[in-house]
Parts: structure tokens; sequence; C-alpha cells
């Protein structure tokens, strides 16, 4: 199974945060998956659309990477709550990068650590200081360069 049902997320990471190689304040992860919406049907028009954006269009270069915001981890209107993997908050395109395995993973990882830092806090998912937490993700190996930008690449 591809796709489900995914959650209405403080933000909602888009095919143009992925085309843009953004980066956000709030990061949580770096990640570099080409765009893989498999074909909805058997015919050729549909089978070239995928082989095109799987070898051309939707395919960043190697070195290159967009960030995954922590906003797309915490439901709209939730204060304590966090999702990972293929329910965080995206539009269909960006998630057919993101609901694989090791972006689960990543995203596991932030959520898991934002749950402990609210407990100790006592700050609810969306008022999570971010900084602090991507700091904490830092310390357990998370690949999170300080300035967070490469070239080529954007903030929103």
């Amino acid at each position: 199974m591809r796709e489900s049902r995914r959650i209405v997320g403080e933000y909602e990471l888009d095919i143009d945060d992925y085309m843009a190689r953004r980066n956000f304040p709030d990061q949580i992860a770096l990640f570099n998956k080409f765009v893989d919406i498999h074909p909805y049907d058997t015919s050729d028009e549909e089978w070239e659309r995928f082989r095109a954006e799987a070898e051309q269009q939707r395919r960043l270069s190697p070195g290159e990477a967009f960030g995954i915001p922590y906003g797309i981890l915490v439901p709209r209107g939730w204060k304590n709550l966090w999702v990972a993997g293929r329910c965080a908050s995206s539009d269909v395109e960006v998630h057919g990068a993101i609901r694989v395995q090791p972006a689960a993973s990543m995203m596991g990882q932030a959520a898991g650590t934002a749950a402990v830092h609210s407990i100790q806090t006592g700050r609810s998912a969306p008022d999570l200081d971010t900084a602090v937490l991507v700091a904490s993700l830092r310390e357990q190996g998370a690949y999170l360069p300080q300035t967070g930008l490469r070239p080529g690449m954007t903030r929103k």
C-alpha cells in the first residue's frame, strides 16, 4: 500500500518545497528520493509519465536534498500527538518521496524526541522549542547542518 490517509499538519510539505530543495528553521531531517508515484493504469501514456518523472522530472541530483520540517509531524489542532511516516502532512506528489522507510525512521526519531521534550518541558506539540529539538537530534547523530542550507537551496 503506497497511499494512505495523511494528517493536516501545522505545515504541509508540497512538491514546490521538494523542487526548491527547501530547508526550514524547524527542519528535523534532510532527504533525497525521487517522486515515486506508480502508474494508476496500464496505458502506454501512464507508463511514459511515470518513466519521465522517475528519470528526469521529479528527481534531485546526487548531493542535493530537501528538508523535512517538524510541522508535518504535528496534526493541526492537537496538543499531544505526533505522527511519522506515511501519515505525515504532505501533498500527493511529495508523499511519493517521503513515504519510504528511511524518511519514516527520521520522522519517528524526531517525533519520539519531541514527545520526550514535551513531557520534560510541559509544552504542547505545536509550542515545542524546535531549536532545542533540532539540537537534540544533532546530539543523537542526525545529519542536520548548522546552516541548514546548501548551494541551490532556499528557505521558505
